[in-house]
């Protein structure tokens, strides 16, 4: 009688790499326990047809959610950004870093904001963070260090949530459009559009998005401002 997400593979895209990917999902998810994420009630990678189940959030993706409603104003924005700090520290506690949040993977649901989605998350001691070529996510959400090849760390994720957090504010991604090279590239300078962010929200916003990840704020600091 409980409703789920159901996540299940392609069939013709099931090869032991998107295999792995699905069971380290399943894996992250099973380790962390906070209302503020989605947890999986079940799961099954070695089948005909793998599959992950998760908690089913009835709520819009802030993507959506800002299409119909537009921007966030200054209340709501600071409990939307306590939120996604929330989810992103109990992922941290158990050594998951998430590596894709972006408002696509943020689902309002009747309690607040929830973090879905673990396709790309790995354990901070995984091997395959240092692997050649292995930049997977999404341009205009990823930190600079990523693009370079460098190692994600959970500043990683504190650049994504401030990204995520300027969308949410203005309805616009802060690294603007057009092809990913260019995203990318503005990404990489720290050229950011933060017009529209409320200036209660603004330094943690700026601070977050700083190419240099030691002067990013960390997640205990950001709820402490947040309130």
């Amino acid at each position: 009688g409980e409703h789920g997400a159901f996540k299940v593979l392609r069939t013709h895209l099931a090869d032991e790499e998107a295999r792995e990917r699905l069971s380290r999902q399943a894996s992250s998810l099973s380790r962390v326990r906070s209302p503020r994420v989605a947890e999986v009630l079940d799961a099954d990678v070695g089948g005909a047809e793998p599959y992950v189940v998760t908690r089913f959030i009835d709520g819009l993706s802030l993507t959506e959610d800002v299409r119909e409603h537009g921007p966030y104003a200054e209340g709501d924005l600071r409990e939307l950004a306590a939120g996604m700090a929330e989810a992103l520290a109990a992922v941290h506690a158990v050594g998951v870093l998430h590596r894709d949040v972006k408002p696509g993977n943020v689902l309002i649901g009747p309690d607040g904001p929830v973090l879905i989605d673990f396709g790309l998350a790995l354990t901070a001691e995984d091997p395959k963070l240092t692997a050649t070529g292995y930049l997977l996510g999404t341009p205009g959400y990823l930190a600079p260090e990523v693009l370079y090849g460098d190692p994600p760390t959970t500043a990683t994720d504190v650049h994504s949530w401030a990204a995520t957090v300027a969308f949410a504010a203005t309805g616009r991604s802060p690294a603007g459009k057009g092809p990913a090279m260019a995203v990318m590239d503005r990404v990489r300078r720290g050229e950011f559009d933060l017009r529209g962010v409320p200036a209660s929200v603004m330094p943690l916003v700026r601070q977050g998005l700083d190419p240099e990840p030691r002067h990013r704020p960390t997640l205990e600091q950001i709820l402490a401002q947040l309130g």
